[in-house]
């Protein structure tokens, strides 16, 4: 995957760039040595190869980085099985349960939502939850993360900016860094579409108060390196252009395209039709 400045300029390979970036926060190797596997505790609570959007994307993006690197990747416990079925490469995988959260959870998710996917006010809803699932999750890996058994924390989900993570917090007095992306939304609403403004809802008014939740300001104070996956995202959050990266979060997987592409002859008789060629010849 290609890492592009927004403006066009700059490009490279996106895993070296941050892999720079790394090697001077972390000190489990000697100055100098070559970086090789990485030991990566991957966050993606709702990775799930069997899913769709952010779910699949969020699982597609650990699947690549267990291909050239040591992942363990961490879950909510209700996606390790269709995790575990696909896996080939993952160093381990670790499913999260919160028995409690997880029934108030369902419930709000029936009750109040409706099964409403679409509603934004299960983001703010859901903040809580997300900050009580990397709380578990530092529980099950503390002593792992203290003894220096990983290189790097990378958070892939949640992919929006307005969710906290406890972890850079957490990790203020530990050598291993923290990475996050890629973060995506709060596209601004086109002008001049009624169908668009139509979608809007008073929950949109109150995005940017995102900043003053707990950890908000720590997460990405404390980041060792953000990945940004559209321009608008990355000119959100400019002011940390040193640790900023860019890269679209979207691709497709090489192994769904043919080795041989097709070569298709076109018909002997498509042509210019003689109505056209005679509007040729007139004029």
């Amino acid at each position: 995957m290609i890492l592009a400045d927004p403006n066009g300029v700059d490009q490279m390979n996106y895993t070296e760039q941050i892999v720079r970036s790394l090697d001077t926060e972390s000190n489990c190797r000697e100055a100098g040595e070559p970086m090789g596997r990485l030991r990566i505790l991957l966050i993606a609570r709702d990775a799930n190869p069997d899913s769709i959007s952010l779910d699949l994307e969020g699982y597609s993006h650990a699947h690549a980085l267990a291909q050239i690197h040591d992942v363990t990747l961490v879950a909510h416990a209700a996606n390790e099985q269709a995790i575990r079925k696909k896996q080939t490469f993952f160093h381990s995988i670790v499913g999260i349960r919160m028995p409690w959260l997880d029934r108030v959870w369902a419930w709000s998710l029936k009750r109040i939502f409706k099964y409403n996917f679409h509603n934004r006010a299960m983001t703010p809803f859901g903040l809580p939850f997300s900050v009580a699932f990397e709380w578990r999750v530092w529980q099950r890996f503390r002593e792992q993360l203290l003894a220096g058994d990983f290189d790097v924390v990378f958070r892939v989900l949640p992919a929006n900016p307005v969710v906290p993570s406890p972890f850079p917090f957490l990790l203020r007095r530990c050598s291993v860094p923290f990475v996050m992306g890629p973060i995506n939304g709060g596209l601004p609403w086109p002008q001049g579409f009624r169908q668009a403004d139509r979608q809007r809802s008073w929950i949109d008014r109150l995005r940017n108060l995102y900043r003053f939740m707990p950890f908000s300001k720590s997460t990405y104070q404390g980041a060792a390196a953000i990945i940004a996956g559209s321009s608008q995202t990355y000119a959100e959050f400019s002011e940390y252009h040193d640790k900023l990266f860019f890269v679209p979060e979207n691709g497709v997987d090489g192994t769904l395209c043919s080795e041989n592409p097709r070569h298709v002859e076109p018909p002997a008789n498509i042509g210019i039709p003689p109505s056209i060629k005679s509007a040729r010849s007139i004029k």
